[in-house]
């Protein structure tokens, strides 16, 4: 049963991806979303059967498109109050210009303080703070079946 270290894990093998929306692979590109199911499907906390009954190729960049995404996390995870959110459970946001959710990524543990890895628009997916995300965050969700060590 994978553990929050093997999210992590999974999460760091991400970084240094290039950014390409509606991307699903770190050689071509992966964007928020895709790195999400990357995660999933590496940890085997998602199947391939799963991704391939929930994942869309069609979505836009707006922000209103992304609400079906809190849909989807719901659907296929578990809901927690973001202030439970620790290392290993995935945090959505809007971005600071933007009402509605917009972003995801995975929270990770950094030496002093919680990180978060994502891939931003024309970014190399990349770890940096969370503390500059906190304010902007929605809604945070658990992977179903993670053994709690």
């Amino acid at each position: 049963m994978p553990t929050r270290e093997d999210i992590q894990k999974s999460a760091r093998k991400l970084v240094g991806a290039p950014w390409h929306h509606q991307g699903r692979s770190l050689s071509a590109g992966i964007d928020c979303i895709g790195g999400t199911i990357f995660i999933g499907l590496d940890t085997g906390l998602f199947t391939q059967e799963q991704i391939d009954s929930v994942d869309s190729l069609d979505y836009s960049r707006r922000a209103d498109a992304y609400e079906l995404l809190v849909q989807k996390l719901r659907e296929n995870m578990d809901e927690i109050a973001v202030s439970d959110a620790i290392e290993g459970d995935i945090i959505t946001f809007r971005m600071s210009s933007e009402r509605l959710t917009s972003h995801v990524g995975v929270l990770v543990r950094g030496a002093r303080e919680m990180h978060l890895v994502h891939s931003l628009e024309a970014t190399a997916t990349f770890e940096e703070t969370y503390r500059r995300w906190k304010p902007y965050a929605t809604f945070a969700f658990r992977f179903r079946g993670l053994e709690e060590v």
